[in-house]
Parts: C-alpha cells; structure tokens; sequence
C-alpha cells in the first residue's frame, strides 16, 4: 500500500507534536511504502535524514514565522502555505496513492489537503478545542495577584466551536474523511452534528517500552509528589500546590517537585509561600530529557491536575515508569486513566476538585496495597496502549478494515483484466 502522510511539522529532534509524528512516520515507514509531506524548518536536521526509509516531500517554513514559538505552536500559521502545497503535490500525484493519512496538526481546526480529491483519506490523531473551568481563578491567595488564564492567542481556541458549525470547508474535510481518529471520546462530541462515518479513539504519543520501577521505589513510604508541565494556569501547578497544603500537616515528610517552566512558575512560588508550604516545594524549571526520566523514578505520584490536557503525553511517560497519576478527569488523560491504573479527579467547582486531589494523594499514601496495584496497573495499561508496535498494530487494522490496504491490488488486478 502506497500511504502519503501529512504533516505539517514533524521532528524526532524536537519535543511534543512534532517529534509524536516522527514516531508514527517511522514505525508505519516499517509497514509500508510511505511518503510524507511536511515543512522544514532551517534550524533542524534534515527531516529526510531522520527518516532514511521514508520518502520525504518537503517545503522550506516561511521565515515569517520564525522566532514566535508559542503563536506558531498554539495557531501554526504556516499550515496555509503547507495546505496549498500538499494539495497540489496530492492532486498531481493522486493516481499513485492508496491513502492519505493526515495525522497532524492534532488540534481541530486544519482542513485536509485532500479533500474533494477522490482519494480516501484518514484525520487524526485529533484532540483540542477544549475549554477550561469558568471558576479556575476563584480562589484568591494573599499577597499574590491573580493573572489572566490565557494569553491573547489562547484565547482564539473560542473560534473552535464555531468552526465546527460554521465553517464549511473544515466540516467537509471531517465529513468526507474515511475515518476519524480521535485521542479521546469528547472529540467525537465536538464533531456531534457531523455525519462521520468511522470513528476510533488513538492517543497521538507512545512509548518504546516499559521501565521496570526499582522495588525499594514501590516498597518505600510515599513521600515525593512530581508535576512536570509548562508554567500555564491551565496544566495545574497551583492546584498541586494547594493539594501538598492540605497534606504537609499530617505527612510532614511530603514535597513536591515542579518540572517545567512558563510565565505561572513565579506566581506558583508567591502562592507556595502564602501557604506556607514554600520549603516543601522544589521548582526546578526547564530540565534536560534524562533529568525528567530520573525524577519519574525517584518521585512516588505523579500529580498532575492539568485541566485542558488534549492528550497528556507527560501521562505516559510516568506510567511508563509505573508512576501512578493523578488527574483529572478531563480531556485526553481520562481515556487514559482507568480504576487500576490510576485517579481521574472530576470537576465540579474548583474547592471541591483541590479537596478530592487531596483525598486522592491521601488514599495512595495510607493504602500501601492499594498504591501497589496502581504501580503495575500504570504499566499494564500504558503497555496496551502506548508502546509504538501496539498503536501501528491497531492502525494497520483500521486501514485494513477500510479496504485501503487491498486497493493497490484490486487496481493492479482491474488493470491486468
């Protein structure tokens, strides 16, 4: 089968997205005869050198957009001129190809290059368009002034919504796909209205394996609670903050280390002091890969209340190395959560959801047994549906089951007759 890949970026050398779709090029690259189209950026490596057994289709990123990471990341501008080349490289090409697969950008406003073009084609991994509690700054701390929840591109997410109603070409483009893939069930109820004919639940990030956690890290008392995230109000720092406050009174032994760095991490500082848990936190900023993979083994939960988490790739990653989450049940981190493997934390109203991340550390603490469980569940369900052979297996089903992977053959066949 003969499957071009779309992608507006795709990096094994950056983070996030980028290098998740890296991943995926490179382990259907192994299934089958793949061409990806993507941008290059002037500062990376070679996309084509990353990926020696795929064929590479690229176009340089306009310098325009250079140097403003977090609007390109959140709004990506340069998908308008990726659009307009990878349809034309797709309406030139269309005779040779069995299935186009858009597998990024993951958020749920990028219309599909092929679309309308008589080629069947997939979306997804999609995720996004999420919208945070209307009461996350309720709660005032003294001496610490409260800030905006987003920045003034964030904000745009808003137009989401209407797009999916409004805006016909990006309707179509989900409409005429062959199937959506989706990271979580609340993607398939933003496209509700939407005739979609196929519909599968697919995280976008994996894993390679599983780390085997050091026996005196689940034999010894809990006392170490991690959250790595960027510094945005959204990912829930402060939240893990007011939960450690809660706690310090009867486990005086419990801290709490932040990984990650953003315009929240001083704020969060202010607020660790005026509750007076400021010598029971570390904020360690931006750290290097091996770091963060050191800090999941030696933390004992992993805290992480993010409450607009389309995916949650930090959520793998800790269950990886059997660290049981806590998070909230929102977005992508509850499909990933279940009663053995970790603590998905609804939302009602901000008091009630800091008090039940407390109750939800306190259990795991008492409960040696109950801890225990959740170590080798984390595992058991991060292996089923992260590690990278697992997810390719599920796709080539997914073509299978479309009839994409037999085309080639039929056409040959038709053409032989």
């Amino acid at each position: 089968m003969r499957l071009v890949v779309l992608a507006c970026y795709c990096d094994g050398t950056d983070v996030g997205e980028s290098r998740s779709t890296y991943h995926w090029v490179k382990y259907l690259s192994e299934r089958f005869d793949v061409t990806l189209l993507t941008l290059q950026r002037a500062d990376r490596q070679e996309v084509a050198e990353q990926l020696p057994d795929t064929h590479v289709v690229t176009w340089p990123e306009a310098k325009l957009w250079r140097g403003h990471e977090r609007i390109n990341a959140m709004m990506k501008p340069a998908y308008i001129g990726f659009y307009l080349r990878a349809r034309q490289w797709l309406r030139d090409n269309r005779s040779a190809i069995d299935l186009v697969h858009q597998l990024a950008p993951l958020a749920m406003r990028y219309p599909c290059p092929a679309t309308g073009l008589d080629i069947p084609y997939i979306i997804g991994p999609l995720g996004g368009s999420l919208a945070a509690p209307k009461d996350l700054n309720a709660q005032r701390f003294p001496g610490v002034a409260m800030a905006p929840v987003d920045r003034w591109y964030a904000r745009l997410r808003a137009v989401d919504h209407w797009r999916f109603a409004h805006d016909h070409w990006l309707r179509r483009s989900y409409a005429e796909a062959a199937a959506i893939i989706g990271v979580g069930d609340y993607v398939r109820a933003h496209l509700h209205d939407l005739d979609i004919g196929h519909f599968v639940v697919e995280s976008e990030v994996g894993i390679d394996d599983v780390i085997t956690r050091p026996e005196e890290a689940t034999d010894r008392p809990v006392s170490t609670l991690l959250h790595v995230a960027r510094g945005v109000r959204t990912k829930g720092l402060q939240e893990a903050i007011q939960c450690l406050a809660d706690l310090y009174q009867d486990y005086p032994a419990l801290t709490l280390i932040s990984a990650g760095d953003g315009p929240e991490v001083d704020r969060c500082q202010n607020i660790a002091a005026a509750l007076g848990v400021a010598d029971r936190c570390q904020f360690l900023g931006r750290v290097p890969r091996e770091r963060v993979e050191q800090l999941y083994l030696d933390a004992d939960i992993f805290l992480f209340p993010s409450v607009r988490e389309p995916s949650g790739n930090v959520v793998f990653e800790a269950m990886r190395y059997g660290l049981p989450p806590i998070v909230a049940d929102m977005g992508g981190p509850s499909q990933v959560i279940t009663d053995t493997s970790g603590l998905a934390v609804p939302w009602r109203t901000v008091a009630q959801f800091r008090q039940d991340l407390a109750a939800g550390a306190r259990r795991l603490i008492d409960d040696r047994p109950y801890y225990q469980a959740l170590v080798h569940g984390a595992q058991e369900r991060v292996a089923h549906l992260g590690i990278w052979s697992h997810k390719i297996d599920r796709m080539v089903a997914l073509y299978d089951q479309l009839g994409c992977i037999d085309r080639r053959e039929d056409q040959a066949g038709g053409q032989a007759a």
